[in-house]
């Protein structure tokens, strides 16, 4: 084959790509799932219970429930001589917790929200829990906690609010799997 359909073929993969991209599944794009249609369907669907001292508050949505650890480089020689980029664990780091639902949540999470505005990150800090439910079902199928909790965002916007929440760990317990977290420094 010639270097101008190589070219021509290029092209037109990448338009391809691009269009799937913009106007593709949406679910690959992490949008709402519509958990009436999904039980409609016949599938589960699922409940998210926030949980902050025993007051509780049920979403249709959460993100961000895990951790990562930041990747970073560091140049070696190696004993013939090579120089070698070398991928090394750098800083754990847990995600904001995002909830979604589409009504807004009653007086205490506004209130929690409102002691942030007024009072600061001190006055806000609250440990809690979110407990994931398969709809009508009275047992978690997972419940993860987490430490020192503050409410960065808080927003109702068309038929959506939106709780973001910022935490220091975050730990998966009462499913069978058992997490270690670390300390935090100064504990």
């Amino acid at each position: 084959m010639n270097r101008t359909y190589h070219w021509f073929l290029l092209l037109i993969g990448s338009i391809a790509l691009i269009a799937l991209a913009v106007g593709g599944e949406g679910r690959l794009w992490g949008q709402r799932v519509d958990v009436q249609s999904i039980a409609a369907a016949g599938s589960d669907s699922f409940v998210y219970v926030l949980d902050l001292g025993g007051q509780r508050t049920e979403y249709e949505e959460c993100l961000g429930l895990g951790s990562s650890t930041e990747i970073m480089e560091q140049t070696v020689v190696t004993p013939p001589g090579v120089v070698v980029a070398q991928k090394i664990p750098g800083a754990l780091e847990w995600p904001a917790v995002t909830l979604r639902r589409s009504t807004p949540s009653d007086a205490m999470i506004w209130q929690w929200r409102k002691i942030m505005e007024t009072s600061g990150l001190n006055g806000a800090l609250r440990d809690g829990q979110i407990h994931l439910y398969r709809a009508g079902s009275v047992e978690p199928l997972a419940t993860w906690q987490f430490e020192r909790g503050w409410p960065a965002e808080l927003t109702f916007g068309g038929s959506v609010e939106k709780l973001v929440i910022v935490h220091e760990g975050l730990e998966l317990v009462g499913s069978g799997v058992s997490v270690t977290r670390p300390t935090r420094p100064g504990s």
